[in-house]
C-alpha cells in the first residue's frame, strides 16, 4: 500500500478534468436564458481526500487492506484511484453530492483476482468513509476507512 499511497498523494494536487470550453462559455440554457453553473452535478470538496482501512467481503477474500484517493470532477471523470492488495485502478464518478456513486475499474489485476470494475457507494461519515462495493445488486463488502 505505500506505493499506491504515494501515488495517491502525488494526485491530490492536480484538478480534475473538463470537457471543453473556457469559464463563462455556454452550451445549454435554462428557463430563464442563463446558464446556471452551480447547478453542475461534481464531487463536493469534503470528499477529496485519501482514506485507507478494511473492506470486509462477504465471501473469498474476507478482511482486506483497502486504499482509495477521490479529487475533482464532473460526473464521467477518473477522480482518484483505489488499491487493494490483489489489484488496483481509477475511481470514475458517476453521480451525487452525498453519498457518491462511483464505478472502481481494475487496471492492475496481475493474478486476475478482482473483478474488471465494480459500482461503489462513497458516503461520508464522522468516522471516515464508509465504502460499499456491490457485485450486481448484491452488496459484497463494506468497510470505514478513515482519512490519512
Amino acid at each position: 500500500l505505500a506505493t499506491v499511497t504515494a501515488a495517491i498523494i502525488s494526485l491530490q494536487g492536480k484538478s480534475g478534468t473538463t470537457s471543453g470550453g473556457t469559464a463563462g462559455d455556454s452550451t445549454s440554457s435554462g428557463p430563464s436564458g442563463d446558464t446556471n453553473i452551480a447547478n453542475v452535478v461534481q464531487v463536493p470538496n469534503n470528499y477529496f481526500g485519501t482514506y485507507q482501512g478494511f473492506v470486509d467481503f462477504n465471501r473469498g477474500v474476507g478482511r482486506n487492506p483497502y486504499a482509495i484517493q477521490v479529487g475533482p470532477g464532473t460526473p464521467g471523470d477518473v477522480v482518484g484511484m483505489w488499491q487493494e492488495p490483489q489489484c488496483s485502478g481509477n475511481v470514475r464518478y458517476i453521480s451525487g453530492s452525498g453519498p457518491l456513486k462511483v464505478v472502481l475499474t481494475a487496471n492492475n489485476n496481475a493474478y486476475n483476482l478482482c473483478e474488471a470494475s465494480a459500482n461503489v457507494i462513497l458516503t461520508l461519515e464522522a468516522s471516515g468513509l464508509d465504502v460499499q462495493v456491490f457485485d450486481g445488486n448484491q452488496l459484497a463488502g463494506e468497510g470505514v476507512l478513515p482519512r490519512v
